[in-house]
């Protein structure tokens, strides 16, 4: 914005086709409004410093609302401004904090109905400060979506899960509660829109989306989103995935992600953690409804159809079931961090003992039902190969260091640790990757500067975390890592295939598709037959395009082909390719999952050059017992088709002699 130093954009409206207003806010008091006459190429500041009287200094807009083409509005937290001229220049009424103009809107004979700190008002002469209530909102529901009208028809929808309506302007309004099942806590909703005078939808911040096709009377729930925030992700395969959100709903794709449908839990709290020891059987941990359960248990012994749920005492942060039926889940603070195990199928818990002063609130992994290792208190670690029975406390090198998260791979376990350097004023924090092997050794891999954490396995020997806008990752058993800048912020992060990723940030899925490299080996070539092997590390066989290539380049000849990793496979070439130098180019079907590869330069050269026509005339003699012929390449037949050596006497009887496409019949006499 020319002449406009740095602010955040609150509210954009837009006028006319050249008029734009917009609400902002900077470093200093208050909201300010900015107009421009030239479709947004220019602006100027017409209004600044709207803001109450007594505090409130930040206060923002909400909207903006014009009853007329000169006569308008904007409306904000703790005041409201009008303008008498198109928005040129505005003039502020201030108000107290707990009133909040969210939003207006004219009836069919010009009132003015506007929502206004818990209330709906009318106003007919314009002046907002002296209008009179004419509904009432929930006591909580300061923030309003817009009013929307069809005719006579007006609806809102507020913050608390209210949606009021109303058929006659405003004048009277019925109120509809949406609340979530046997829970008491009502659902959050945004916006409100009209398809025709009898048919309206609106959506929240909990997923939620509902039709109307009866100008309100009844509603229907047709559509979810991920309003609500989106929390862990768990991938049996590339197509199979269950999503968590914040508010106890769980999302699942067998389709890599085109459709979901969603299970919605008995509980108010985020789900934590997502695991499936089997196909069938799989556990989610879920924060349980506030102050009256700590934690909920989720399973399911049918594929995710159908959830049953058992109290703990712990909300599930961690949770892992290497068997179908025994599991270990904690912790539930930072403060009495605790684990549970079952052996049950998660029906009873029991808390582990505390080893060696407790254990600490960060990581946790068992690779079996009786191996395990868990973060103790301070820097410590905690080993046990008997199912937390008894344990061997390992050390991590700094008396600060706190292992937040850890993986078991083939060979060892993956420890992601972080590091105050304590060095004053300004605190360094660092990531430091370790590794443990299966002699209890300790090693630090990798050191960086940063935070965050996401530590998940791809396969038996790799493994990945993100620190800033980078991941790390590393084949071959955490020993060395690698890094990359990341499409964008995540919380959990699943690697179905080593070459699929999916990821959730707050209110996103992401899906990341990682090529593999392909080799082509061993070409080897006989007449216009080609031999060859494609190697890949990551799949059996794939299908792809296989191009013969001349040295300039040209495509000669094309054909598809299912290849095997590994196994050699040729293409015959028709006659018609001219011996000479050639590659073969292979294009993958999936390009997302494998790169394109060319081979070395080889050649073609033919060896079985035809035999051309003899234009001698064909002579045989019989020499005693024995057939002679002027042709290089002659044979002889029996007259059981048996061939018999040439120059090599025979017995009496009938032969038949073969040159080029000649044949003779000859007797031999006694």
């Amino acid at each position: 914005m020319t002449g406009i130093a740095q602010m955040n954009l609150y509210q954009l409206y837009i006028k006319s086709e050249d008029t734009l207003l917009a609400a902002a806010g900077d470093q200093t008091i208050g909201s300010k409004i900015l107009l421009s006459a030239d479709g947004g190429k220019t602006w100027k500041k017409v209004a600044d410093n709207l803001y109450c009287n007594a505090s409130n200094v930040y206060a923002f807009a909400y909207s903006f609302f014009f009853d007329s083409p000169k006569h308008g509005y904007i409306l904000g937290q703790g005041y409201y401004a009008t303008t008498t001229d198109g928005g040129n220049t505005w003039i502020k009424t201030s108000r107290s904090t707990a009133e909040n103009i969210c939003s207006a809107i004219t009836n069919s004979i010009g009132t003015i109905i506007f929502s206004d700190g818990g209330y709906i008002f009318s106003s007919t002469d314009g002046d907002l400060a002296n209008a009179n209530q004419v509904a009432t909102l929930s006591p909580f529901a300061f923030n309003t979506s817009q009013f929307i009208r069809y005719g006579k028809t007006l609806f809102i929808v507020d913050d608390y899960g209210e949606l009021l309506s109303s058929i006659d302007d405003g004048n009277t309004w019925i109120t509809k509660t949406f609340s979530y099942v046997n829970s008491g806590y009502t659902k959050s909703f945004n916006a409100i829109a009209f398809l025709d005078s009898t048919t309206n939808i609106f959506c929240g911040s909990e997923l939620t989306m509902y039709k109307t096709t009866d100008a309100g009377a009844t509603w229907n729930e047709i559509v979810y989103g991920a309003g609500e925030g989106l929390n862990t992700i768990y991938c049996k395969n590339n197509l199979d995935c269950y999503i968590g959100g914040n508010y106890g709903r769980l999302f699942h794709t067998t389709d890599g992600g085109t459709n979901w449908t969603w299970n919605d839990f008995n509980t108010k709290g985020k789900i934590h953690q997502i695991t499936f020891p089997t196909n069938d059987t799989g556990y989610v941990s879920s924060s349980g409804y506030v102050s009256v359960l700590t934690g909920l248990i989720f399973r399911t012994i049918d594929g995710g159809i159908n959830w049953q749920s058992t109290v703990t005492q712990l909300d599930g942060t961690y949770l892992q079931f290497p068997s179908k039926d025994i599991g270990y889940i904690g912790y539930s603070s930072d403060s009495n961090p605790a684990i549970e195990k079952s052996i049950d199928a998660g029906q009873t818990w029991n808390e582990i003992t505390d080893p060696n002063n407790g254990f600490g609130s960060g990581g946790a992994c068992f690779s079996t039902t009786a191996n395990g290792l868990v973060e103790g208190k301070r820097n410590k670690l905690l080993y046990t190969t008997d199912g937390g029975i008894t344990w061997i406390t390992k050390y991590l090198p700094n008396s600060n260091s706190l292992a937040l998260e850890i993986l078991s791979l083939k060979n060892n376990w993956v420890i992601f640790s972080i590091r105050d350097s304590l060095i004053t004023p300004t605190s360094i924090r660092y990531v430091e990757m370790f590794v443990l092997d299966n002699n209890l050794n300790i090693k630090m891999t990798k050191q960086i500067i940063g935070d965050r954490g996401g530590l998940v396995k791809i396969n038996d020997s790799a493994v990945c975390f993100q620190s800033g806008d980078s991941i790390y990752y590393s084949k071959n058993y955490g020993n060395t890592w690698t890094s990359q800048k990341t499409w964008g912020d995540f919380y959990s992060l699943c690697f179905p295939t080593s070459q699929i990723a999916y990821s959730v940030g707050l209110n996103i899925i992401y899906k990341a598709f990682f090529a593999s490299n392909l080799v082509i080996n061993n070409v080897s070539v006989t007449n216009k037959t080609v031999t060859m092997q494609l190697t890949t590390s990551d799949v059996s066989a794939i299908n792809a395009s296989i191009y013969l290539l001349n040295n300039k380049g040209d495509t000669v000849y094309t054909i598809t082909k299912s290849i095997q990793n590994g196994i050699s496979f040729s293409i015959t070439l028709p006659e018609t390719i001219a011996d000479g130098t050639y590659t073969v180019l292979i294009v993958p079907t999936d390009t997302l999952l494998y790169n394109k590869t060319q081979s070395q330069a080889f050649t073609i050269t033919t060896t079985n050059t035809a035999i051309v026509e003899n234009t001698i005339p064909l002579l045989i003699k019989v020499i005693g017992n024995r057939i002679e012929c002027n042709c290089i390449n002659y044979e002889i037949y029996n007259t059981l088709g048996q061939r018999m050596q040439n120059n090599s006497d025979l017995v009496t009887g009938i032969y038949i002699v073969r040159c080029n496409d000649i044949t003779k019949e000859v007797i031999i006499k006694p």
